[in-house]
């Protein structure tokens, strides 16, 4: 049975659903009242909001090199907003700003 490829537009459209899908989870979880200092289980040194900062600046920073083409990494001072909003322990602030809007 031949495996089909996929041609590179509808890979990437297919990724870009993928991140979506995974990001209005984790927003979901945020605003869900979850405890927000509880401890990651794969990750016993992290707590919830620790991984959401991690992954939310990890996308920023991805987003950032790839929209500007970059030739080498963009340094994770120079991407805005990449640790988060100010204000800790915030589920609204951390789900407006995994949305893009801060």
């Amino acid at each position: 049975m031949a495996t089909q490829m996929q041609e590179p537009q509808a890979r990437h459209d297919r990724y870009c659903d993928e991140i979506e899908l995974q990001i209005r989870q984790l927003r979901d979880i945020v605003t869900s009242g979850a405890d927000l200092t509880a401890t990651v289980p794969t990750c016993p040194d992290w707590s919830l909001e620790h991984l959401v900062r991690h992954t939310g600046g990890a996308l920023r920073w991805v987003e950032l090199n790839v929209r500007t083409r970059a030739k080498e990494e963009v340094p994770e001072e120079e991407v805005p907003l990449y640790e988060g909003p100010e204000a800790k322990g915030d589920p609204a602030a951390l789900d407006a700003w995994l949305a893009g809007d801060r």
